[in-house]
C-alpha cells in the first residue's frame, strides 16, 4: 500500500463531517477519509489496528464491489487516514428517497434488487467477510442498477474486528453470546443474514423488523412476528420461517433467496397509508 504525505493532497470540497473525523472529495476524483485522533486512539485500545489494516488492504477478486482504499495518508509520520476511489452514483438511503409511486408499488423490482444485494453478501461471505454496519444505508451506493460498498473500515475481514455495528440493528449487547458472535468481539455470517432480511422489510414495507419483541407505544402490548405478518398479509410459509429463525439462537440464519420469488409470483404490492414524506403503509394483496 502507497504512503501519502497529506501535504501531497489537493482538497476539492467537504463531504461529510461526524464524531470519527471527515471526508473530503479530492481534485483527482478519489476520496479522502480523515480520522480524529481521539478515535484512533479508542480503536487502539479495544485492539484494532486501523493504520496495519490499511496498509494491508487488498481487492477481493470475488467481491469487485467492495471500493478499496489507494494509499495511507500521514502527517509528519503519523497515519491520519486514507484514500480510495470515489464511489459512482448515489447512496441507497437517496436512492430510496428518489423512487416513484409506481416503483414503491413493485414487488419484483423490491425481489430483484436485494438479490443484487445478497449475491454480493453471499461471495462476501466466502472470503470471511462480514458487514456489521450493513443497514447503514449510506455507506452502500447504486449506480446503473449496479452497487458498491465504501466501509472499507467497516467491514469484519477474517479475524480482524470491526467497532461499528448499524444502529438499525439494536444494542449490540443482545448478541453477546448468541449465534451472531463468535467470542466477545467477532460477528458471524448469521448477522448478516439478518441484516439483509431487515433490509429487504425496511425497504420493501418500511418496517423495522428489530422492533419485534418490544412494547407498542400505541397498543401498550409487545410486538409480536406475526403481528407484522398480518399487518403486510404474508402467509407464505418459507419466507415466514426464515424470519422466524432470526430470533432463535439455536436456528441457524438463511437467506432469503429464491423464495422471494413467491412474493412476485403470489402476490401485488399496495400503498394503503402514507406514514411522512416518501415513506408509506404497504400490503401484500393476493394475485
Amino acid at each position: 500500500m502507497k504512503r501519502v504525505d497529506f501535504k501531497e493532497l489537493n482538497i476539492k470540497k467537504g463531504i461529510e463531517k461526524n464524531s470519527r473525523g471527515y471526508v473530503l472529495e479530492l481534485d483527482d476524483d478519489r476520496v479522502l477519509k480523515v480520522y480524529n485522533d481521539d478515535y484512533l486512539l479508542i480503536l487502539n485500545i479495544v485492539g484494532i489496528d486501523l493504520e496495519n489494516r490499511i496498509l494491508g488492504a487488498k481487492k477481493f477478486s470475488n467481491v469487485k464491489e467492495i471500493i478499496v482504499p489507494d494509499s495511507a495518508v500521514y502527517i509528519d509520520d503519523e497515519f491520519f487516514g486514507y484514500t480510495m476511489p470515489k464511489a459512482k452514483g448515489i447512496n441507497y438511503n437517496d436512492y430510496g428517497e428518489r423512487l416513484s409511486i409506481e416503483d414503491r408499488e413493485n414487488i419484483s423490482k423490491y425481489v430483484l434488487e436485494y438479490l443484487k444485494l445478497e449475491d454480493i453478501i453471499r461471495r462476501a461471505n466466502k472470503e470471511k467477510l462480514v458487514f456489521p454496519d450493513l443497514l447503514t444505508c449510506d455507506n452502500i451506493f447504486v449506480h446503473n442498477g449496479n452497487y458498491s460498498f465504501i466501509d472499507y473500515d467497516g467491514i469484519q475481514i477474517g479475524d480482524n474486528k470491526v467497532a461499528a455495528i448499524s444502529s438499525s440493528l439494536g444494542d449490540q449487547t443482545q448478541y453477546l453470546g448468541t449465534k451472531y458472535m463468535k467470542g466477545s468481539a467477532l460477528f458471524t455470517e448469521q448477522l448478516d443474514k439478518k441484516s439483509l432480511i431487515l433490509l429487504f422489510f425496511l425497504t420493501t414495507f418500511n418496517i423495522n423488523l428489530d422492533n419485534v419483541g418490544k412494547i407498542d407505544l400505541f397498543t401498550g402490548k409487545r410486538i409480536e412476528l406475526d403481528d407484522v405478518f398480518m399487518a403486510i398479509d404474508l402467509d407464505d410459509y418459507d419466507i415466514m420461517n426464515k424470519v422466524w429463525k432470526l430470533f432463535v439462537n439455536d436456528e441457524n440464519n438463511e437467506f432469503l433467496g429464491d423464495d422471494l420469488y413467491n412474493l412476485i409470483d403470489k402476490y401485488n404490492l399496495k400503498i394503503i397509508g402514507k406514514i411522512r414524506d416518501n415513506c408509506y403503509v404497504k400490503r401484500l394483496i393476493k394475485k
